[in-house]
Order: structure tokens, then sequence, then C-alpha cells
């Protein structure tokens, strides 16, 4: 699945981070159950870059370059 994402202006401001979050949201309601949860999800970027996206225990988002080497 690809997911195209709005290109970030200069400086993010919080309009902007919400119609991403709605593309994303999108993308992924078809595709993700409401009831399951997953330790990571993965995205690729523009410049075909795999990110890893998880979350802390105090709710915060973290990102990563996956290196290709696992996929658990």
């Amino acid at each position: 699945m690809n997911v195209n994402l709005p290109t970030p202006p200069a400086n993010p401001t919080g309009a902007f981070l919400q119609l991403a979050f709605d593309a994303i949201r999108r993308a992924f309601v078809s595709v993700v159950s409401t009831n399951e949860a997953v330790s990571r999800i993965m995205l690729r970027d523009a410049d075909g870059v795999t990110w890893e996206v998880t979350v802390n225990t105090s709710g915060n988002l973290l990102t990563a370059v996956n290196d290709g080497k696992s996929r658990l």
C-alpha cells in the first residue's frame, strides 16, 4: 500500500498535521482493525526510504529508518 501524504510547508502548523493524519487514517481505515493493536507501522517516503513508526509508553510517536533487516 502506498499512501501519498501532503508535502509539508517550511513551518508545519497544527492544520497541516491534521491534514497529514487524516490522510493516514483514510488510507488505513479499510485495512486495520480497530480491535487489533500492532507494535509498529512502516511507511515509505517519496525517496523510497522506509520508516518505522512506533509509540512509547508516554504516547509519543517515534520514527526511525528501517534498515530492511527486520520485519518483526
